[in-house]
């Protein structure tokens, strides 16, 4: 079910508290861009945040498998982010073939969360 349209690919504020939208074509109504503040940053991306969305929800049908202790959706980067145990390129090679290898960043997650009860 798609929550966005397909043009949005995400928004955060920068460290200096200006507004950065993503979208993923230059063909955008003017009646949105005249929504937004006039100091706005507009960046064009590939994927919008529905496809990231979709994609980081197939990877997370695999996480035990493929030994993967997080995953996120990076706005910024317009990225998913895959946080593996070890940069294993077996396991990399087999979430490249779930996903595009170009809409992920792989990283080592060196915390080890331990429950005492």
């Amino acid at each position: 079910m798609q929550k966005y349209p397909d043009v949005y690919a995400g928004a955060y504020f920068d460290e200096k508290g200006r507004f950065h939208i993503l979208l993923t074509t230059h063909n955008v109504q003017p009646e949105i861009k005249n929504l937004l503040p006039s100091d706005t940053v507009v960046h064009y991306v590939q994927y919008s945040l529905d496809t990231l969305e979709k994609l980081r929800n197939d990877l997370v049908q695999q996480m035990a498998t493929l030994h993967i202790v997080a995953i996120a959706i990076n706005e910024k980067t317009n990225k998913i982010e895959v946080y593996l145990e070890s940069l294993d390129q077996s396991i990399v090679e087999k979430i490249n073939e779930i996903i595009n290898p170009n809409a992920v960043e792989y990283k080592k997650h060196d915390l080890k969360v331990q429950f005492n009860g």
